[in-house]
């Protein structure tokens, strides 16, 4: 149960551009009393993800090649992978919640987290173009989310890429289309072409 006055709190506390006013925090507060939002993480009520959780996201991006399945290029060089999470226990259950349970209350914490990962990951990088590629969902997968997930924090990464890079630099950063190619997820880069 929430302590008295806490029915608004879980949305001015929601990630940044997801603020509601009036009339929409009274009916997402209404919409609580009868399905309470719980984390997708460990369950506890309140938001889609608690802060507790959302803290295992907080930290720099760390390379993590060596977690990845086959990223090894014909050439012989391996496609840079990087990691905001160890995906173990809460982080797990949040991202399973969120690709396998429908809860896709938990895309705008996912995307404010990889949108502000992108710096870090350019400043660590090699200058160049870089394109940003969804692993394209199975149509069944689609289907059954009703959304491409993963192309939305594509998106949200190459808005953070695009953030970090100065204008005039004469460093460019693309966002494919959602699943019009193949290639790392939206914690990884690879240098394009």
């Amino acid at each position: 149960m929430r302590e008295p006055g806490a029915w608004g709190r879980r949305r001015r506390g929601g990630p940044p551009g997801t603020q509601h006013g009036g009339m929409t925090r009274l009916l997402h507060d209404l919409v609580d009393l009868v399905l309470p939002v719980t984390c997708a993480g460990c369950g506890a009520p309140g938001r889609a993800l608690c802060p507790a959780c959302l803290r295992r996201w907080s930290g720099p991006p760390r390379r993590c090649e060596h977690a990845a399945g086959r990223l090894d290029r014909l050439d012989g060089t391996v496609l840079p992978v990087w990691a905001l999470a160890v995906g173990t226990g809460v982080v797990r259950s949040a991202v399973v919640a969120w690709k396998d349970r429908g809860r896709a209350d938990v895309s705008p914490w996912f995307a404010a987290v990889v949108r502000r990962a992108a710096p870090a990951v350019a400043a660590a990088s090699p200058p160049g173009r870089w394109v940003v590629v969804p692993a394209p969902a199975s149509r069944a997968g689609a289907a059954r989310r009703g959304e491409d997930l993963v192309a939305g924090l594509a998106g949200a990464l190459a808005a953070g890429f695009a953030d970090a890079v100065p204008p005039g630099s004469g460093t460019h950063r693309d966002a494919a289309a959602g699943g019009a190619t193949s290639g790392p997820g939206p914690a990884g880069w690879f240098p394009g072409g």
